[in-house]
């Protein structure tokens, strides 16, 4: 677990509400808390200024995709930590080979938080445990809460993970009006917004994004015109 303070993160995605992330820290006041932790991903991690960012997908990959990409994000590291999922002999030998720094290139801890969300549930279960084996109990649950399949559940769960408070969200705009771009899973960063919620954090969103439908307003199904009055 890092050892930075992350009670206040910041996550600068890549999608059409990374707008709102700018104009909160534009004026001469921010519209947002500083943030303990500013953190991005992907090609995003070119544009911000960060103090971690997550490359989740295979280098070695990415790398015969686009060479000056991964030549970009290699050289990020002798100046940031960079997360990614395989951190093995070819990495390491790419890495040294562009000029970066292998130890700030950090595997994701995908056993740890399997294990922290197996004991999460145990602790707050309210079915009967009694009869149940413990650390089975704890393997099992922990493995089947890891639906991650794209990157931002994965650096949702790393945040709960590291003891974040609040987390602000900008840009996990997996369908917008503003662009064309369309990506998949969108439902798997809502399941962790959620979980994140249940769990106590305080997590913001853009009032333009479309994560959680929050840019179709805050209107219950089935109430139509008249939408109850909450205290």
């Amino acid at each position: 677990m890092t050892e930075e303070k992350t009670d206040c993160i910041h996550i600068i995605c890549s999608g059409a509400t990374t707008k709102d992330y700018l104009a909160a820290n534009m004026g001469y006041e921010r519209l947002i808390p500083k943030a303990d932790q500013v953190w991005s991903l992907n090609k995003s991690l070119r544009s911000f200024k960060c103090d971690m960012g997550f490359v989740l997908d295979d280098w070695i990959g990415e790398y015969s995709k686009s060479p000056a990409y991964m030549t970009d994000i290699v050289r990020l590291t002798n100046d940031m930590k960079i997360i990614t999922t395989s951190k093995d002999c070819e990495v390491q030998k790419m890495v040294e080979s562009l000029g970066g720094n292998i130890d700030n290139v950090i595997p994701f801890p995908i056993q740890e938080i399997s294990d922290a969300l197996g004991q999460w549930f145990w602790d707050t279960c309210r079915s009967n445990t009694d009869k149940m084996d413990k650390d089975k109990f704890i393997k099992q649950k922990g493995r089947s809460m890891l639906y991650m399949k794209n990157s931002v559940p994965m650096i949702l769960a790393y945040a709960w993970w590291v003891g974040a408070k609040s987390v602000y969200l900008f840009g996990a705009d997996y369908t917008h009006p503003m662009s064309s771009r369309r990506e998949e899973d969108k439902p798997c960063a809502e399941y962790w917004c959620g979980f994140l919620e249940a769990c106590g954090v305080s997590l913001y969103l853009p009032s333009d994004t479309t994560l959680k439908s929050v840019r179709d307003g805050t209107d219950i199904y089935g109430y139509g015109a008249r939408q109850p009055i909450l205290d």
